[in-house]
């Protein structure tokens, strides 16, 4: 009996001394294997602790929406001189506001105060950062001040010199409002308004004869008159000869 207890007892000594060992291997696999599993960006180290791999978050591109939002509601007037006389420099302006209604900023054009007769009024939408350009053909446009310019306070005005210098009744003035907005981090210009006014452009009765004695071609028909009365008189005065 005494033979059988020691054999017993070296049996579960035994047992005791493998079941841990079998269960650490267990559990060094699976480590292994869960770090095997994690997901790493290009060039990480797999030993620096980090959870996780680095995603990269693209972001999505801008909708038209998202563009317009980025927009303002705000009212514009303009004034350009409906009457011009050949070769004289006046005035012209575009205003733009948030604070005063429609209506308060047509009388404030209606009264003059920056030049020329009013052109029009309507309501736009607008961004922080605009840009207003004046064209017009048979016109020389000086740009007075900054063509872009930040919206940010109370009204904000352009100012042009116009000095036409073709006569006619159906001379075109041309304005382009152009808005800077910011699509995937790169800045945009988006079309808020363009704008055109007829002129007439007049001239006196002095530029009208300095225009005519300007032309070469009255001086060439000058010439040949004169060239064909004297040839004329010359021959009158054979024939009584």
């Amino acid at each position: 009996m005494n033979l059988k207890r020691l054999m017993g007892l070296a049996t579960l000594f035994c047992l005791a001394a493998i079941l841990p060992l079998a269960c650490g291997k267990g559990a060094v696999k699976s480590e292994t294997k869960d770090v095997g599993y994690t997901t790493l960006s290009t060039g990480e180290n797999p030993t620096s602790g980090a959870p996780h791999g680095h995603i990269k978050k693209t972001t999505p591109p801008l909708t038209l929406e998202d563009i317009w939002n980025q927009l303002k509601p705000a009212n514009l007037a303009w004034n350009v001189p409906d009457n011009m006389q050949l070769g004289e420099p006046q005035n012209a302006s575009l205003v733009l506001t948030g604070k005063l209604a429609l209506g308060d900023l047509e009388k404030r054009l209606k009264r003059k105060k920056f030049g020329g007769d009013l052109a029009g009024a309507t309501k736009v939408e607008i961004s922080t950062d605009l840009t207003a350009k004046m064209t017009g053909d048979g016109f020389s446009v000086v740009q007075v001040g900054p063509a872009r310019q930040a919206t940010t306070g109370d009204t904000t005005q352009w100012k042009w010199t116009l000095t036409p210098n073709q006569e006619g009744d159906q001379q075109k003035i041309h304005v382009d409002l152009m808005a800077s907005v910011m699509v995937d981090g790169v800045e945009k210009s988006a079309p808020v308004t363009s704008l055109d006014k007829t002129v007439e452009v007049t001239s006196t009765l002095g530029q009208k004869l300095g225009k005519l004695f300007s032309s070469p071609w009255l001086w060439i028909f000058l010439v040949l008159l004169i060239v064909l009365g004297y040839y004329g008189l010359s021959s009158q005065n054979k024939k009584k000869a």
